[in-house]
């Protein structure tokens, strides 16, 4: 086997699908470290079975998968295809079949891998096999991996014998030998099991043996306790009956106290009505005073509250106001320091600009200089180049010349002794052979045997290209006849089963009128509805409940619009009355045509609506079971029809599958038949064009060599005139050169100059760049001084802006702490006179007692209204120990 492509997709660092063709000969991929040459033999050695994730390089097998980049997104899936040439038919029997085997290894991100062979899903085991049969495989020394030339040097006894086996084409063998032991290793372990098992058997069989007795005796013990416990279960009865008439005495007699104690109950709980009712405005009163209470607890709280707080928002100003007087201290400070800095920065770039008006003249006579000094070094360069192509040019024609003269020399010698070869050939081939007699008579005869082959094939192929025709209308055939065997089965079936449910009940005594009507499909539900119950009566003059013939002259007809009952039903004639006196009418009609109904007549629907001439009216309901029982009839009738139709269809189609068949075979022998002709006269034709072919060769080959002998001949002589031409330029050329010395004096002159021009033009360079870096240093500093000075004036600016607004936070401040400072003042002020206004009225106690009214109001009034502010009061001038009558 030979391996002529390896494809790769996704596989470590192939995020493309890449491709590797290995034409015969020798392969080689060449690159620099780290392009992925190692990637292909361990794809290689992956797609022959390799199961080691460590020689793959990887911490897992799934880390051959291509794990993403920056600018690539990882895939979840890597696959890779080996195509290996079969010609030689060596692979494995189930694999051999082919000239071309692909085997591919595709493995899924955490869901393993899987092989294909031919697009076939085979085990790991088939490829490693397939592998080593063909000497080769993952763990192949074929193979050579870094390291391993060392490894194979210093291999053990074990492993050098593994490495002649791979050589001699056994290693397959090997693992075939090896997958048999274990497998007769398995089998003898089973062996061993079944007898094991077999011992196990016997034990368990007798003692099945002994539990068998066991459970007989189990039995006759189990009949004597059952009839002994139902004779205990019968004393229990006997005693739970007797208990459960004592039980029920003492539950009457347990009723009789429970309703004395009801009425006692009841006495009591209007006692305790009455009680409630006198304890409800004493209570409403205790409401009353506890809110209030509350409500100047609440107060007393809030005015603590509001006081700690003054207290901590006083502190946090004062810490304001020591902190603003450090900020404006601080910016007063930094303005300061940004006028020394500016000062400093002028003084700088006044030296700065000083010095880069001299800059101008310097850098222009630096730049003069460093252009003389290149265009001197371009000229030296220019002649050092000329001498040097000079000089290698006449060296490569002197070699040349010198080469051309030694190859002439040897190919003259050459073509001379091969043009005396040729002539012995000439000499030992002669005139020609005679030809065959018989080459006409055998072409002649294969004519004549290819025209009757092509009639063969021609009638081969219409009886190929009929025979699929045949064969798919005798299928069709077939399926429509099943078809419609199946078909008719069914409705059979459905027949039967409604014969069954529609057949009379011999039980019943008088057979009911509804199995002797008939109806138009789709007005079942509209009978029903009409006659209802009266359906189920017979016609039977001894029948109890019965339908007898009345004359139905002179009824009154039905409204304009309705359509007899009696036109869409088949019943005998005793029905015929009441059928003319019904009307069907759609649901739309019904209610409006109800009033011109008369006595004795009724509308229905289809869909079951009645109205009556009585005024009676029912909406439609589900379908009553005589109707049910009439579309079933309806039914049964179309079901019958049906079942002969697909019959009849069944038997035709049977008929035409039976002709297609015969069809089928007809064609099938006469094509059988035509092969057999078209082999015997292929084996025939064989013969003849072997024949043909062995004489038309033998004269073919004896005049193809005699002609390639004289036009080799030929060209050697017009070869040995051009190698001498050759030869003879060659000398004419090699005396006409110029001596080398010259050149090289030359050469070595042009060189010393262009190295000491290049000195000097590196120096002047040198110099005129270090004076433009430093013409570009001080550029630079002149524009971050700019920078600088902006940024400190603006810095400048902004503090004296923060000075003024710290100088107004500062003011606010201190007239917030003024006003801190006059507000207990205020408080006590305003709490001053509410007492007085509390105790003008009554004192405190007095005080207190106007204080219930309002609570009353309290929905009425804002939390901080005039209510809020008396109570505080109250609870900040009333003494502890007084009684407030709360």
């Amino acid at each position: 086997m030979q391996i002529t492509r390896l494809r790769l997709l996704g596989f470590k660092s192939f995020v493309e699908p890449s491709e590797l063709l290995i034409e015969s000969g020798l392969t080689g991929v060449v690159g620099p470290n780290g392009c992925g040459k190692s990637n292909l033999l361990e794809a290689l050695r992956w797609v022959m079975g390799e199961t080691s994730y460590k020689s793959m390089r990887g911490g897992a097998m799934d880390d051959v998968i291509f794990a993403g980049t920056d600018k690539r997104p990882s895939r979840n899936m890597a696959e890779v295809s080996l195509t290996v040439d079969n010609g030689t038919r060596s692979a494995p029997s189930e694999f051999n079949d082919t000239d071309t085997l692909e085997i591919s290894r595709r493995i899924q991100r955490e869901a393993g891998s899987n092989y294909k062979i031919n697009s076939k899903d085979v085990r790991a085991k088939d490829v490693q096999i397939l592998f080593a049969d063909a000497a080769t495989g993952a763990r192949s020394q074929a193979l050579v991996r870094q390291g391993q030339i060392g490894e194979i040097i210093s291999a053990k006894p074990q492993d050098r014998r593994r490495i002649l086996e791979d050589a001699a084409g056994i290693a397959g063998l090997h693992s075939r030998r090896h997958d048999a032991e274990l497998r007769l290793k398995a089998a003898e372990s089973n062996l061993e099991r079944l007898s094991d098992v077999m011992g196990q058997l016997g034990t368990q069989l007798q003692s099945l043996r002994r539990q068998a007795k066991q459970a007989q005796k189990y039995k006759q013990i189990a009949g004597e306790l059952r009839k002994y416990e139902g004779i205990l279960a019968y004393q229990h009865w006997h005693a739970a009956t007797q208990s459960v008439e004592a039980e029920e005495e003492a539950l009457l007699n347990a009723t009789r106290s429970v309703g004395q104690y009801t009425q006692a109950e009841a006495a009591a709980m209007r006692v305790q009505s009455e009680i409630a009712e006198s304890l409800q405005p004493l209570r409403d009163e205790e409401a009353t005073r506890a809110a209030v209470l509350h409500r100047l607890e609440v107060e007393r709280q809030t005015l603590q509250r509001e006081e700690q707080r003054v207290q901590e928002r006083q502190s946090e100003l004062e810490n304001r106001l020591s902190q603003l007087q450090e900020d404006i201290e601080r910016e007063t400070a930094a303005i300061g320091e940004a006028k020394e800095l500016l000062q400093k920065l002028a003084e700088e770039e006044d030296e700065l600009r000083a010095v880069s008006e001299e800059d101008a003249a310097s850098r222009e006579i630096l730049q003069e200089a460093v252009a003389e000094a290149g265009a001197s070094l371009e000229t030296a360069e220019a002649a050092f180049q000329t001498a040097t192509a000079e000089g290698a040019e006449a060296k490569a024609q002197r070699a040349q010349a010198e080469s051309r003269i030694n190859e002439c020399a040897q190919r003259l010698s050459r073509l001379t002794a091969q043009a005396a070869q040729f002539q012995q050939q000439l000499a030992a081939l002669g005139e020609a052979p005679e030809a065959a007699t018989d080459i006409e008579v055998l072409r002649e005869q294969a004519e004549q045997i290819a025209a009757e082959m092509e009639d063969v094939e021609a009638r081969t192929a219409e009886a190929e290209t009929t025979l699929p025709e045949a064969r798919n209308r005798e299928k069709l055939a077939r399926d429509t006849a099943g078809q419609a065997r199946l078909k008719a089965r069914q409705l059979e079936t459905e027949v039967a089963t409604l014969v069954k449910l529609l057949k009379p009940d011999d039980s019943a005594k008088w057979r009911p009128v509804v199995d002797e009507i008939r109806v138009t499909p789709g007005y079942e539900i509209a009978l029903g509805a009409a006659l209802t119950d009266d359906l189920d009566a017979g016609l039977d003059p001894a029948a109890p409940v019965r339908w007898g013939y009345v004359s139905g002259d002179g009824d009154p007809a039905l409204p304009s619009g309705a359509q007899p009952l009696g036109q869409l039903v088949e019943a005998p004639q005793e029905l015929a009355r009441r059928l003319a006196q019904i009307g069907v009418v759609s649901r739309e009609q019904g209610a409006s045509l109800q009033p011109m109904l008369k006595p004795g007549q009724r509308l229905v629907s289809k869909e079951g609506d009645v109205w009556r001439w009585d005024g009676f009216v029912s909406a439609a309901d589900a379908p009553t079971a005589a109707a049910k029982r009439l579309e079933e009839r309806n039914r049964l009738g179309q079901l019958e029809e049906q079942v002969a139709v697909f019959i009849a269809a069944a038997e035709e189609a049977e008929a035409e599958r039976e002709a297609a068949s015969e069809a089928v075979n007809r064609i099938q022998q006469d094509e059988k038949t035509l092969r057999d002709r078209w082999r015997q006269l292929n084996g025939r034709l064989s013969t003849i064009k072997d024949r043909l072919g062995a004489a038309e060769r033998a004269i073919q080959q004896h005049s193809s060599k005699r002609a390639s002998v004289m036009e080799a001949a030929e060209r050697i002589a017009a070869e040995r005139e051009e190698a001498a031409a050759s030869q003879a330029e060659a000398e004419n050329m090699l005396a006409a050169q110029a001596p080398l010395a010259d050149l090289e004096a030359r050469l070595r002159a042009c060189q010393a100059e262009a190295v000491a021009k290049r000195n000097a033009y590196a120096e002047a360079k040198s110099r005129a760049d270090s004076v433009e870096r430093e013409i570009r240093t001080r550029q630079t500093r002149l524009e971050a001084i700019v920078t600088e000075r902006k940024r400190w004036l603006s810095r400048d600016e902004s503090a004296g802006q923060h000075i003024a607004t710290l100088h107004e936070r500062l003011e606010a401040v201190r007239e917030e702490l003024a006003e801190l400072k006059e507000l207990p003042a205020r408080i006590e002020e305003r709490r001053q006179k509410k007492h007085l206004a509390i105790h003008a009225e009554g004192g405190p106690r007095a005080g207190a007692g106007a204080l219930l009214a309002p609570v009353a109001r309290e929905t009425q009034e804002q939390r901080h209204g005039p209510l809020h502010e008396v109570a505080v009061v109250v609870l900040a001038r009333v003494p502890a120990d007084e009684d407030l009558g709360l």
